[in-house]
């Protein structure tokens, strides 16, 4: 049975308790991301050192997977944004 002290600890720490949960939100999405797209489910180290930089490597690369797709991304737009670029210039010059 829980006590008024007890009671009235717990509804102080909900503020904070519920802002961690909040923040852990996007940090489990990414781990669900990687166990079902980088097989981060799949990690058999004997040693724990040696699992901890398995877990190390596929982070870094699932944010060079992201860099990557955000690079050419840009890549593959900076024509346009020029082209775009130079059109204005030159309507802006010629009135």
């Amino acid at each position: 049975m829980k006590t008024a002290v007890t009671s009235r600890k717990e509804t102080s720490d909900f503020p904070l308790r519920r802002r961690d949960e909040i923040d852990r939100i996007p940090v489990e999405g990414k781990l669900g991301n990687g166990k079902r797209k980088y097989s981060l489910d799949r990690i058999y180290a004997k040693l724990k050192e040696t699992g901890e930089t398995w877990i190390v490597l596929i982070i870094i690369v699932m944010n060079l997977d992201k860099l990557s797709r955000i690079l050419s991304r840009l890549i593959f737009k900076l024509p346009f944004i020029m082209k775009f670029t130079i059109m204005l210039k030159y309507k802006t010059c010629n009135p």
